[in-house]
């Protein structure tokens, strides 16, 4: 496989499913995506330990059948506009998280601990390894997908924490009427 260097943030999001859960469901939560969706980026500030709300857009494109969504988005970071591209993807066992860090692509993969679908949308709870500011850490992914509310919760436990830590989280409400 050959990476090119690429300017934006790259997040592949493939979902789990119980044996009970038929893969076809999710893919019609997919496909209920598609559109704009605006909102605010929210992260803990490594310096101050404080939490920062910044305004979050996001554009999705949901492939053939509901099985991917391309997500364009844009916020401003303090001091200059940051673009991004995400891609989520479905598979039955795992969610894979891939970012581009400059010019190498970072991977981190999830296995899903709970999913269901509910009154107020399709949750997930997953759970994974990777690094948090620069080091080790055990990270945990929320997501709600609804017909006008998306939020990814990014939480993290380092080796010397007792419980997990809120990272960031981007709570999106859908602009204009659902596609």
């Amino acid at each position: 496989m050959h990476a090119r260097p690429i300017a934006t943030t790259v997040l592949a999001l493939t979902a789990s499913l119980s044996a009970a859960q038929a893969s076809d469901s999710i893919f019609e939560v997919m496909k209920t995506i598609e559109g704009t969706w605006e909102g605010a980026l929210t992260y803990r500030d490594f310096s101050s330990n404080e939490r920062v709300s910044i305004p979050h857009e996001r554009t999705i494109h949901v492939g053939p059948n509901g099985q991917y969504a391309l997500h364009e988005n844009a916020y401003t970071d303090p001091g200059y506009q940051v673009f991004g591209a995400q891609m989520m993807q479905i598979t039955k066992n795992a969610i894979i998280i891939g970012g581009t860090t400059g010019n190498s692509i970072e991977v981190e993969r999830f296995s899903i601990e709970d999913a269901s679908q509910g009154d107020d949308g399709w949750r997930a709870e997953a759970i994974g390894e990777g690094t948090d500011n620069g080091k080790p850490a055990t990270i945990r992914l929320n997501l709600l997908i609804a017909e006008n509310a998306l939020i990814i919760e990014r939480e993290v436990k380092a080796e010397t924490d007792d419980d997990f830590l809120f990272r960031n989280e981007i709570r999106l409400e859908r602009k204009g009427a659902a596609q």
